[in-house]
């Protein structure tokens, strides 16, 4: 997700006596950095620095500010808050030592953070009646990518569906128009065009891991293959989510189907819908029940979806995730899972053509998770 810094978790402080304060402190700084960092030019700009400068300023206090809240430290929100620090902490001394360059690469990153942990809420919580909607039309006026993003964020839905609409209709029509004029670009040769896949990715992301339709996403994306001349690479893509969403038409055993994809390879892409589906149905249950949730079971499933979904260059939430599930469920089954899933995932990146190669403080790591069994 393109370079949101969240509010998110400002939102759960639901017992501050200046929560909408705080709110409004970190939207008005959200809001007014996006043009900045979403733009390489503007970013690296000498005229903008101090105003950047004062931007992350204000959202590192007003993410400090809200460290107090036990909602925070729930197992499966705190690795996003505490890497959300760190990487403000770390972006912030990369631009005042002028490497903008990672600077600007971790605010882009920070937003994927805040949508990992905001998605996990139920539709009932953190509310956004002090959403500043003026001041986000008008930043975002002729921008409807980011401020697509910003109201996912922000968790206004149907408005970030809409922004997304936009942005697909007019990437595609935009594509299409190029590929008149240079064979190359032709729909079948279109190169991936990063806003209009995260568009229509995001908005079956809404659908179903948040709102749990299947079938209006099945209707989102047949609607655009009947609609659109789609690059190959997206037709690729929709036929497989297709494919995947006739098994979520029906009412499904969540158990049933949790238990066999523990059987499966489910980071091939074969089961990106049954990841959303399951850690969407996970999160609501541990939220409204969480003495009948296990709490282990969300981590797992938490760290498959991000292992699939989440790329980041600075960090792996499904490796926080994972390690947070082995050190809070010692002992268990499910720490031996999420130990041998993070063995699995460490090899794999070790893995080259002369074998796998696993540097001493990586080895030492590993033992030291493996003790705790």
């Amino acid at each position: 997700m393109k370079l949101i810094i969240s509010l998110l978790f400002i939102t759960t402080i639901a017992y501050a006596s200046n929560t909408a304060q705080l709110m409004q402190q970190a939207l008005n700084s959200l809001v007014q950095l996006l043009p900045l960092s979403s733009s390489e030019m503007k970013f690296t700009d000498p005229q903008f620095e101090k105003e950047i400068k004062k931007h992350l300023l204000d959202l590192e206090s007003n993410f400090l500010a809200a460290k107090h809240s036990k909602e925070l430290h729930r197992n499966t929100l705190e690795p996003s808050y505490e890497t959300i620090l760190e990487q403000i902490e770390e972006a912030k001394i990369s631009f005042n030592s002028d490497n903008k360059y990672i600077a600007r690469m971790k605010i882009n990153q920070i937003g994927h953070l805040c949508l990992s942990c905001h998605t996990q809420f139920p539709n009932d919580k953190l509310k956004t009646q002090i959403t500043n909607h003026k001041l986000i039309d008008k930043v975002f006026k002729t921008d409807a990518f980011n401020r697509a993003n910003i109201q996912f964020i922000l968790r206004d839905y149907q408005d970030a569906l809409a922004s997304y609409e936009k942005v697909i209709a007019k990437r595609i029509i935009l594509n299409n128009i190029k590929s008149k004029s240079d064979d190359s670009l032709l729909p079948q040769n279109q190169l991936f065009d990063k806003r209009l896949y995260q568009s229509i990715f995001n908005s079956v992301l809404i659908y179903t891991k948040i709102q749990n339709a299947p079938k209006k996403a099945q209707e989102f994306i047949n609607k655009l293959d009947s609609q659109y001349q789609l690059p190959k690479y997206l037709i690729s893509e929709i036929n497989k989510w297709n494919k995947q969403l006739n098994f979520w038409q029906k009412e499904v055993n969540f158990k049933k189907k949790i238990k066999s994809m523990h059987q499966e390879s489910v980071l091939d892409g074969s089961h990106d819908i049954d990841l959303m589906m399951v850690s969407g149905e996970l999160t609501r249950n541990y939220y409204s029940s969480p003495r009948k949730t296990k709490e282990g079971e969300v981590l797992f499933w938490l760290a498959m979806a991000e292992f699939r979904f989440g790329k980041n260059m600075f960090f792996s939430l499904g490796d926080i995730y994972l390690k947070q599930c082995i050190h809070h469920y010692q002992k268990t089954k499910m720490a031996k899972k999420c130990y041998d899933a993070f063995e699995e995932e460490i090899i794999f990146r070790n893995t080259g053509s002369s074998g796998v190669f696993l540097p001493e403080a990586t080895k030492k790591e590993l033992d030291t998770l493996k003790a705790l069994l």
